[in-house]
């Protein structure tokens, strides 16, 4: 249910809505770079289109559009809301004269925003909350409305380091925040949590909060020799969820725990290999599957008695792996993607109401075959965002980037075609589709990019009936063009209701749309139909 659960997608699209459709980039965008380095770390997507963001910057400033943000310390934290075709709505930082870093953002049935993260300020201040750090850095989770309005926020930790990774909320307002820790008991407000193997090393953690911010539960675990809590998801049910690795030995292990609406430990998944391998994205499905991404490496990776096998015949490259388990934690499959000599990481995952499956991550290699798309590097490593179906076959895979490293993050899907990625780009020319963004040669800065599955997307018997629709996004005037007589339009909103219907009878046609917002067409002639997503403001 992860970051997803405004999300409602028409069904009249539901035949075709991921289908070896081909994508189209809509907006991407650098920041002005600087001599520091600055990354987009979590994004999240409401019904409307809207895009959320969160990450850190070290520059002296940080450009969102036409709004400037100050760096009042080492580090500061940004939250941005990006409008459905790229414009900037707000942007806030959090920030003293410290280091305060958003690890995660994610929005509940209202469209309130969740935001989680890490500060080493003796006293933060956030709206009208004055955090006290209980010792070296700790983490914090706070709310505002869909404007950026604040509304509360708390912190928690011990007299070490802890740091929150990533946050999840339902549709009710319940979050869920996982990370590390290093102190022998942390703190929640009353509620404590003990360490269990204390050292200089971390320890994973999970806490759940209620929609006013009390925690209810925590629980900790691991190894003597260290372990990350990377992913966190909650599902319908209030059931919660962690991914990330331990080392129970010697090298990181990837692990899932599923956790009850109580904090009862339910279930946990651990894997094997003669490699290192984690999890670094996590998401849940309906029918309250959980789907994690990540890498392995080494010659093999085995969890739940299915094994991968490494692309590199020295078991030195990293390979993505994706996972899919159901709700009992019996293994579904296991599907990785590689090439010899190339690190492909899945870094983050989101799943729509149909179950496929959507990831972002990065490759280094030259070419990379992903199902029925070969992606091709623009540098030493570029961004990709790939679909699976449910049953874990490739359907389409896109890819951006420049001459030196990209690196992505996050993932968000807006239900309606749009599939956002965040991250961060080096020096050098980026490239997603045909949209060209001249990034400054400076250090890493936060990259965030759009592609769309059901922009012009076609449902037509022959490739050469194609409509061409104009301007779109619209201020109300919309005109078809074509090679056959339209027969019939009709138009819907996102919920599915149909709002309007013209016959026009004829090759060209030009008509008023009254209503605003994401708008969807479907145009008919004697043989085919086909689809089209419409803004119109």
């Amino acid at each position: 249910m992860c970051k997803n659960l405004l999300l409602t997608i028409l069904l009249l699209f539901a035949t075709i809505q991921a289908n070896s459709q081909p994508t189209t980039w809509e907006w991407a965008m650098s920041t002005p770079g600087g001599i520091s380095p600055s990354e987009g770390y979590d994004v999240v997507a409401d019904a409307a289109g809207n895009v959320y963001a969160t990450g850190y910057y070290i520059n002296d400033t940080i450009q969102f559009g036409s709004i400037q943000l100050l760096n009042s310390g080492t580090a500061d934290m940004f939250v941005v809301k990006f409008g459905p075709t790229g414009n900037v709505i707000f942007a806030f930082k959090i920030g003293q004269t410290g280091s305060e870093v958003g690890h995660g953002i994610s929005l509940d049935g209202n469209g309130n925003i969740y935001i989680t993260g890490s500060f080493t300020d003796s006293l933060l201040t956030i709206g009208t909350a004055t955090l006290t750090n209980y010792g070296d850095q700790d983490g914090f989770i706070a709310k505002y409305d869909t404007a950026g309005n604040f509304i509360w926020a708390r912190n928690f930790g011990g007299v070490d380091d802890e740091e929150a990774r990533a946050i999840d909320v339902d549709i009710n307002g319940n979050s869920v925040v996982v990370g590390v820790f290093k102190s022998p008991l942390l703190n929640f407000g009353s509620l404590q949590v003990a360490n269990p193997a204390p050292s200089t090393l971390n320890q994973y953690f999970i806490v759940r909060y209620d929609p006013s911010g009390n925690a209810i539960w925590g629980a900790a675990d691991g190894a003597a020799l260290g372990d990350f809590g990377n992913a966190a998801a909650i599902d319908n049910s209030g059931n919660s969820y962690i991914a990330g690795a331990i080392s129970p030995n010697s090298g990181l292990q990837l692990f899932v725990s599923k956790y009850s609406n109580t904090g009862t430990l339910l279930w946990t998944q651990l894997a094997t290999g003669n490699g290192s391998n984690r999890a670094y994205g996590m998401d849940v499905d309906q029918l309250g599957n959980v789907i994690v991404t990540g890498e392995f490496r080494g010659t093999n990776f085995t969890i739940g008695g299915q094994t991968l096998t490494n692309s590199g015949p020295s078991g030195l490259n990293q390979d993505l792996l994706l996972v899919k388990f159901d709700a009992s934690g019996n293994v579904v499959w296991a599907k990785s993607e590689g090439e010899n000599l190339s690190g492909d990481i899945g870094k983050a995952v989101e799943v729509d109401q149909f179950g496929n499956i959507y990831v972002s991550g990065e490759f280094s290699a030259s070419t990379f075959n992903f199902g029925p798309s070969v992606l091709l590097n623009n540098g030493v490593s570029d961004m990709f965002i790939a679909c699976y179906s449910a049953s874990g076959n490739v359907l389409w895979a896109n890819s951006g980037g420049g001459p030196s490293q990209e690196i992505a993050h996050g993932i968000a899907i807006d239900g309606m075609g749009g599939v956002t990625t965040i991250g961060s780009n080096n020096i050098g020319t980026l490239h997603f589709g045909n949209i060209v963004i001249n990034a400054p040669t400076y250090t890493s800065n936060v990259c965030i990019a759009q592609l769309n599955y059901l922009t012009s997307l076609h449902d037509v018997s022959s490739s050469d009936k194609l409509w061409n629709l104009f301007p779109n996004p619209t201020n109300g005037i919309v005109g078809l063009t074509g090679r056959n007589v339209i027969s019939k339009i009709e138009v819907y909103d996102v919920t599915g209701k149909q709002i309007s219907s013209h016959y026009p009878n004829t090759v060209n046609f030009t008509f008023d749309i009254k209503d605003k917002g994401f708008l969807f067409l479907k145009v008919y002639d004697r043989e085919s139909v086909s689809h089209f997503k419409v803004i119109s403001n």
